[in-house]
């Protein structure tokens, strides 16, 4: 049986790697990482072709009109993730939006989106106001000409960040390196990295018909191990059962405060449908339109053409988030909002620091939209494009999500004219689109931010660039990390300029950390001050 699963493609007629009978293509995969031979295997078997993990086929799909079709025209056939490691039971504390399936997803989906809408987050900047204000004090005790790496206190930043405006829990690991929650999430996501895998995920990749048993055994490993995971939904859990405790007291608005616990509370799938991305969407079916411009995009709330009678049309249900919901989506926020946010501005920071010309236009944009004494607003934020064309040309060259950009092919289809069976798993080998100089001219290994002006995004294919995964199932908090991301560096180059030192690598070296690829060791740069006139 597993020899006629892994026989697939070759009755397809596409090409791919020759799978090994018992891991298929992992090992292949994973060594030395899986962005890197995607880009071996693209170079290989051009922009389609077949690998296995395990006995599951895995389609890449590299041509930007099949994408579309995948992930925004068809989304209805290919609604799901990949499976990670395990189809996580509905019941379970796991089963956040990230792994969650069809209805269930689409449910979570419609009453959280609202959670991340331009004017929510603009009531959320305060909060992250006052935690990039904590690191510009502790930026602030580095000696004059000393090297840091700044990705460390990028990720304290970034947990700061989430712990309070998810569900208001004062972490300040910015000040406190031994801070249990910036040890465990670090532990978390070392955990994941395929070299140090536990040995029932690698079986659960291995193996998939064996997933409800692996599971279950994997939940006993967990508590039995003390596993990182573990005790982040624990301390959540309780943080989220305790202020719904004092909201049920008598005098309960003493104890409302804007965060996302909150409004995940008061989300309700009948107020109405703020699916930002899906309205977009499905206009893209037709007109085609990019990422970037729904990342950018501030349509208000109230405009919205969605209604509350679709979403009950797909069997959504309850109207509220269940407890056990609030806490499995704020586990999500807590380990999507920490490493991808302080890794993107690590990548950003060496981008700055190693070419000049692009940072000095920058600072001038800051010094124009920012002059001393001016309140750094979401308006404001909002209205310097060059900042934004900044932050989107680091993540083309360094997509870090991209191993979480996959669909399953939930209702045979046909997209390209190729007939697509049902389970088969689509994954864009997303970094050779990134680097592909068809799509992005000559030199595309140069930073070059202008690539991201609106006339060059209007002139390129809507697909070309995802960073953020694409169409309705991209990542909900695009907005938050881009705002997030956008005060930080705002409010960091108002007061320094980055500068290369002798321990800033001249290429990178990464690592994948989980689902995330990472700068191996760190990245360090000198603060210069600045001399304002």
């Amino acid at each position: 049986k597993r020899r006629r699963q892994q026989s697939l493609f070759k009755k397809m007629g596409i090409p791919g790697p020759e799978p090994n009978w018992l891991f298929g293509n992992l090992h292949q995969l994973i060594n030395p990482a899986v962005y890197i031979t995607l880009q071996k295997w693209t170079k290989q078997y051009n922009k389609l072709y077949g690998y296995y993990e395990g006995c599951t086929p895995v389609l890449v799909i590299n041509d930007l009109d099949m994408i579309q079709d995948v992930f925004v025209k068809k989304h209805s056939s290919f609604r799901d993730r990949k499976v990670l490691f395990f189809d996580v039971p509905e019941d379970s504390d796991f089963n956040h939006m990230f792994v969650a399936r069809g209805a269930r997803w689409k449910r979570l989906r419609t009453i959280v989106s609202p959670t991340f809408s331009a004017v929510k987050l603009k009531l959320l900047l305060p909060l992250i106001e006052e935690k990039v204000n904590t690191l510009l004090e502790k930026l602030s005790e580095t000696a004059e000409g000393e090297c840091i790496n700044i990705m460390k206190l990028y990720q304290g930043l970034t947990l700061d960040i989430i712990a309070d405006t998810a569900f208001g829990i004062k972490v300040d690991s910015l000040n406190n390196s031994d801070e249990p929650f910036l040890i465990n999430c670090r532990k978390l996501f070392d955990s994941l990295a395929p070299s140090k895998r536990s040995i029932v995920l690698t079986l659960a990749k291995v193996f998939p018909e064996l997933d409800k048993v692996l599971w279950r055994l994997f939940q006993i490993v967990m508590k039995i191990k003390k596993m990182p995971q573990v005790e982040l939904l624990r301390t959540m859990g309780n943080a989220v059962e305790d202020h719904i405790t004092l909201l049920t007291k008598q005098n309960s608005f003493k104890f409302y405060r804007t965060d996302l616990l909150q409004l995940m509370l008061d989300a309700k799938a009948d107020d109405y449908v703020a699916d930002e991305v899906l309205t977009m969407t499905a206009d893209a079916e037709t007109e085609g339109i990019s990422i970037e411009e729904m990342a950018s995009s501030e349509t208000s709330d109230e405009n919205k053409s969605c209604n509350a009678a679709s979403v009950r049309g797909h069997g959504i249900g309850r109207k509220k988030l269940t407890t056990q919901e609030i806490k499995s989506q704020s586990f999500l926020f807590l380990v999507a909002g920490y490493e991808t946010t302080s890794t993107a501005l690590s990548y950003c920071t060496y981008l700055l620091s190693t070419n000049p010309d692009v940072q000095d236009k920058l600072l001038e944009e800051i010094d124009h939209f920012l002059p001393q004494g001016t309140k750094a607003t979401y308006d404001i934020l909002q209205q310097m494009s060059y900042l934004r064309m900044v932050l989107y040309e680091t993540l083309r060259l360094y997509p870090l999500a991209s191993n979480g950009t996959n669909r399953k092919c939930s209702e045979a289809c046909t997209v390209g004219g190729i007939h697509i069976p049902k389970d088969i798993c689509i994954q864009p080998d997303v970094w050779s689109v990134h680097y592909d100089p068809d799509i992005w001219g000559d030199n595309p290994e140069q930073f070059n931010p202008e690539r991201f002006s609106k006339e060059a995004i209007a002139n390129r294919h809507p697909m070309a660039w995802m960073p953020f995964g694409l169409g309705p199932r991209n990542c909900i908090g695009l907005r938050f990390a881009l705002v997030e991301a956008k005060m930080a560096l705002a409010e960091i180059l108002r007061k320094y300029s980055f500068k290369p030192c002798c321990e800033t690598n001249k290429k990178l070296l990464l690592q994948e950390s989980g689902v995330v690829i990472v700068p191996k060791n760190g990245v360090q740069v000198i603060l210069v001050p600045r001399q304002h006139k």
